[in-house]
């Protein structure tokens, strides 16, 4: 019995679990992300927060760049004006659109943006 337990215990220490595979309650994830995003603490995201998100999502462009980008998005929502915000509620939509309109996040992708 001694000689099978050290035989496991390679293997568990060698076999790191898979984040995606760990239960998960994916709108607590999406919220704390949100919420990692929302420096202001106001319950909204503006388009310099979430230029944050983009960046942690592979956008490297400028910033006059993600703004023209942002607006575009949110007018495709049909949110309009210079000071357009995200709610958590648009957000959520947002990271739940696999369409190229939107900005889908796996499990995995949200759990390494709080990381």
């Amino acid at each position: 019995q001694q000689q099978q337990q050290q035989q496991q215990k390679p293997a568990t220490a060698a076999a790191a679990p898979d984040p995606s595979a760990l239960p998960i309650d994916r709108p607590r994830l999406i919220q704390a992300v949100f919420e990692a995003c929302d420096r202001n603490q106001d319950g909204f995201l503006d388009w310099r927060e979430m230029l944050t998100f983009a960046r942690l999502t592979g956008f490297d462009g400028e910033e006059e760049v993600w703004e023209a980008e942002f607006i575009t998005l949110m007018e495709e929502r049909g949110v309009r004006g210079p000071n357009a915000l995200v709610s958590p509620s648009l957000f959520q939509e947002l990271v739940e659109d696999q369409s190229d309109d939107g900005c889908y996040c796996s499990n995995r992708d949200l759990q390494l943006l709080l990381t």
